[in-house]
């Protein structure tokens, strides 16, 4: 058997609404923050990712044409 629900009166529904309403605002606001926090690691990484591939990409050409010796030959 379950045990009755207390009835609360209006005050205390507002009260209770005013608290649940700023906990929820809270937590929005946290969850912007997060988004924005994450969206600028992605951000960040995608620039870093981006650099070491260009820089990889310099790398490879500079490699690419530099003068071939055959083995034995120099």
């Amino acid at each position: 058997m379950t045990s009755p629900v207390p009835i609360k009166s209006g005050a205390e529904l507002l009260e209770e609404y005013d608290r649940l309403t700023a906990e929820l605002r809270r937590a929005l606001r946290t969850t912007r923050e997060l988004q924005q926090k994450w969206q600028a690691c992605r951000d960040q990484i995608k620039r870093r990712t981006d650099s070491a591939a260009s820089g990889w990409d310099v790398s490879v050409h500079v490699h690419d044409t530099s003068p071939h010796v055959p083995l034995g030959t120099a």
